[in-house]
């Protein structure tokens, strides 16, 4: 795109055509152009630098088209056309603040759009929420499941270890010393979980998703949006894990401080 750009701007006639236009014309030639604005058709010539298949908004399997500068067209028909033109916008700048400053400048506007606006129209659209909606409810069950792994695994070890620290504590261990060991256990195996866990699933996102085909016409095999990751959900989730990572944490504690010497021998004994 760098090599087509920068032969734009040494030609001023130069233009970039789509391969379903050219037939059978080759980089270098000059072929006929015919502008129309307006109702008011100008015949020219432009001189091919570039033949794609596509370019930043325009798909050739949709319709043919021409790329070239606006500085010609201008030349041509003899005067500034409207055109849609991006900008990258300082998002503590309010909207209205440009279009203020544009229009003080001299520049005319017909119509702003503004990106994060539009993006939020469309994420909210009635048709989009069967997708995201399912999406939702996966994670919220799954975030259900895995607290729920948690207290499970945690009662179920908490039986054998018992057993274990108690004979520790009769061949003399300290409580306190067994009390710091089954924190730290619980609090490095529930850690490690949730960092990796969360981990897995920001690589998915940003190696998988990308790939699936949303079946959106008239392209069905390019996604309708990038991923994105949700920071503040994400946290929520965190906040969750913790929160069940540190009752986990009471619990085992208040089991071991109930822990009697007899009753983990007793245990021992029935295992």
């Amino acid at each position: 795109m760098g090599e087509l750009l920068n032969g734009l701007a040494q030609s001023r006639d130069g233009a970039i055509i789509s391969r379903n236009l050219a037939e059978n014309t080759a980089i270098g030639d000059r072929v006929a152009l015919t502008i129309n604005m307006d109702g008011i058709d100008v015949s020219t010539r432009v001189r091919i630098i570039g033949i794609v298949d596509g370019w930043p908004g325009q798909i050739a399997i949709e319709k043919p088209f021409v790329i070239t500068n606006l500085g010609f067209i201008r030349d041509e028909i003899g005067y500034t056309p409207p055109t849609d033109v991006w900008i990258t916008r300082d998002t503590t700048v309010s909207l209205d603040a440009v279009v203020t400053q544009a229009r003080a400048l001299g520049i005319p506007l017909l119509d702003v759009k503004d990106y994060q606006d539009m993006y939020q129209r469309e994420f909210i659209r009635p048709e989009r929420q069967g997708f995201f909606g399912m999406l939702s409810i996966g994670f919220i069950a799954s975030t259900g499941l895995s607290v729920m792994a948690i207290f499970v695994s945690a009662l179920a070890m908490l039986r054998q270890r018992s057993i274990e620290l108690g004979m520790l504590q009769a061949l003399g261990m300290p409580a306190s010393t067994a009390r710091r060991a089954v924190m730290l256990e619980q609090g490095l195996m529930s850690s490690l979980g949730i960092i990796l866990g969360l981990s897995a699933a920001l690589l998915a996102t940003q190696t998988m998703l990308p790939y699936l085909q949303a079946g959106i016409q008239p392209y069905p095999s390019v996604p309708a949006t990038q991923p994105i990751t949700d920071w503040t959900t994400l946290t929520v989730m965190v906040i969750v894990y913790g929160t069940a990572l540190i009752l986990t944490a009471i619990l085992a504690f208040s089991s071991i401080q109930r822990l009697r010497l007899a009753d983990a021998v007793k245990l021992g004994d029935e295992n």
